[in-house]
């Protein structure tokens, strides 16, 4: 390993210009230049850009001046680093803040002002005169469908110890509310109150207010006060559910209204019956007794009504292909899908889950709304009605086996498949629907000349420069755009990669707008066999610019586990000084989500909210080292140790 990563240093010395690059532009920064000649010190605020109402406790402020300049905010001075630029974090007071900005130079000061203001905490409400406040409290808050057995959620802030209760569409009955304990972590201050119900059969609601009272008895007399939550209900009736076809190819399908954790990848046409609202998500079958929620604005017309209980598509014939002539794919795994009714087959997509372990070994696939035929013999076999497992041989060395599993954890419309690749890991993987089938591709390692001189030939590398054109991207204090540094360093990275025989590709390679659509369709449309998308980074509004520099890198795939770890093993070295150690993490960002394909990262390569990051991404040496370690870490992750392909939570081969 390190002769390999001896090697990538050697090639990027060899491949760079003899000429030296010109400088990066720090654009915002120039533009201010220009509005400020012959009025004074240059000053120019880039972070807060105006003033604003802001809500935490703390503000960080960015922005530049002339080497020289000194720089006060409020009357205290502020660090200014050698390219100008200044950055920290601004405490904030409930109320308005006042953040003087003032750069001086030869006797000449210039100031601008940011007046922020922080919302005060609410205050419960007095006793007396007897209240109910605005919506800000109160639940529901949207508008929600519900279903017999749902239970929902009435809450409302009032003045503190007096009596509550609500009522429910053009019902008489009232049901009880209490306050909530003070001390609980929701209710920061007395005066709330919260009660719930459950949707019973003869609740015959639709598009139905739920008011709230509020009484208290003083020096014998009563004092009542009524109110209305903002969210209407109405209940859905279980044997006569609308259906909604999905509009967009990959939508998510989540476990919660809050979308935390994804269940489910809904494909274009699949039809999903609604169980459900709440706003703008709908809760949708998933499998009997199984919901998920998807956003309302990824689905189009209604379809057909169905009751809950009908029934779905059957598993036919399952099939596993392996074509040791391939050089792309190592199997493909064919489901029949037949409709219920006997001899017909079934025509649309149903929602599916992969999951990849991260050796990449190991996927498993889930296919939601697939029951199996107990009566059909095909799918039986010699292990009984639950299980089935099929093998194949790919090459000399190679096993790819599938284990299908009907009928898991009790829910019988829910089919889960696991794949095992043997000795080969997983590459990426493709999903495919067709009338009566299911067709899952597997793709296996890529030939190449895995020569000491040509390491990477054969391979297709896309590298994604981030933002482009009006999205700039984040902006750092001195004025580069992420845009023109990401550019920089993809070009930087395609010589390098080039020069040990790899084909490049870029989503851009020059100064525009590109969209996610169009980035994720050049990668496929070019077949490319890893895809590096390249940003840098910035903290939030909230936190300490200072504190947070170094490469970060993200994947979610399990293919993309890997290649994220060798990543950020050959970035270590780039800033020691890195606040935490540099590893790779697994999120949920839409290209690498949605490339399935291929081994998929992003990289940040720095903090352009850190003026020291900032600094060195203007200095040409730096932008060569980014380079170098990432083209360090693709051999690394190309030529592994023979030991194994990494396990979960490792951050890629050693050295």
């Amino acid at each position: 390993m390190a002769l390999l990563l001896a090697w990538g240093a050697c090639v990027a010395a060899a491949a760079q210009p003899s000429s030296t690059p010109e400088p990066l532009e720090r654009r915002a920064w120039d533009e201010a230049r220009d509005r400020f000649r012959e009025s004074g010190p240059v000053l120019w605020i880039g972070i807060p850009r105006r003033s604003l109402t802001f809500w935490h406790d703390a503000i960080r402020y960015a922005g530049c001046v002339d080497p020289g300049t000194t720089v006060t905010l409020n009357g205290s001075a502020v660090r200014v680093y050698p390219t100008g630029a200044f950055a920290g974090l601004a405490h904030l007071k409930p109320g308005i803040n006042r953040l003087e900005f003032r750069a001086h130079r030869d006797g000449r000061v210039t100031r601008i002002v940011r007046r922020i203001e922080r919302p005060a905490p609410a205050r419960a409400l007095p006793a007396e005169p007897l209240s109910i406040a605005g919506r800000s409290y109160m639940l529901p808050k949207d508008d929600a469908d519900l279903l017999p057995g749902d239970a929902v959620r009435i809450r409302f802030r009032g003045s503190p110890g007096a009596m509550a209760w609500f009522r429910i569409g053009r019902s008489l009955k009232s049901y009880p509310m209490r306050e909530l304990s003070v001390a609980r972590g929701e209710a920061a201050q007395a005066g709330i109150y919260e009660g719930s119900h459950t949707v019973r059969p003869e609740d015959a609601l639709n598009n139905d207010l739920v008011r709230v009272s509020l009484e208290q008895t003083r020096r014998g007399k009563t004092h009542r006060v009524d109110g209305e939550v903002p969210g209407r209900l109405t209940v859905l009736d279980p044997s006569n559910l609308r259906r909604v076809r999905v509009s967009e190819e990959g939508v998510g399908i989540f476990d919660d209204v809050r979308f935390s954790t994804r269940v489910a990848t809904a494909p274009a046409g699949a039809a999903l019956a609604v169980t459900g609202r709440e706003g703008e998500r709908l809760r949708v079958r998933l499998a009997k007794g199984v919901d998920g929620w998807i956003a309302t604005d990824a689905v189009r017309a209604n379809l057909r009504r169905e009751s809950s209980e009908s029934a779905g598509p059957v598993l036919g014939k399952v099939a596993l292909t392996c074509d040791a002539a391939s050089a792309a794919t190592a199997a493909v795994l064919s489901l029949g899908l037949d409709s219920p009714r006997k001899g017909g087959i079934w025509s649309r997509p149903l929602p599916y889950h992969v999951e990849v372990s991260e050796s990449g070994a190991t996927l498993t696939l889930t296919v939601w709304g697939l029951r199996a035929d107990r009566g059909d013999a095909r799918n039986t076999g010699s292990e009984g009605a639950t299980s089935r497992t099929l093998t194949g041989e790919v090459g000399s060395d190679s096993i790819v086996s599938t284990a299908v599993r009907l009928d898991p954890g009790g829910v019988p419309d829910k089919t889960v498949l696991s794949v095992n690749l043997g000795n080969d890991p997983l590459w990426g993987y493709k999903t495919e629907f067709a009338a009566g089938e299911m067709r899952l591709q597997v793709r296996r390692l890529p030939d190449r000349d895995t020569s000491r001189e040509h390491p990477l030939r054969g391979l297709r590398i896309c590298l994604d420069p981030g933002h482009g054109g009006a999205d700039v991207g984040a902006i750092g204090a001195a004025g580069l755009c992420e845009s023109d540094v990401n550019l920089e360093i993809a070009r930087r990275l395609a010589r390098l990669l080039e020069t040990a025989g790899a084909e490049t590709t870029m989503t851009r390679d020059e100064d525009r707008f590109v969209s996610v659509e169009d980035r994720l369709a050049d990668a496929r449309a070019k077949r490319a066999d890893l895809f590096v998308s390249i940003h840098n980074n910035a903290v939030s509004l909230e936190e300490d610019p200072l504190r947070s520099r170094g490469a970060r890198l993200f994947y979610y795939h399990g293919q993309g586990a890997t290649l994220a770890g060798a990543l950020a093993e050959a970035c270590r070295g780039v800033d020691p000084r890195a606040t935490e150690q540099v590893g790779a993490r697994r999120r949920s960002y839409r290209l690498t989500r949605t490339l399935t394909e291929m081994p998929s990262v992003l990289v940040e390569c720095a903090f352009l909210s850190n003026p020291e990051d900032e600094a060195r991404l203007l200095d040409s040496a730096f932008l060569d080292t980014v380079s170098a370690a990432l083209y360090n870490g693709i051999v690394a992750f190309l030529n592994p140790p023979r030991a194994a392909h990494g396990e979960p939570g490792s951050s890629g081969p050693s050295n």
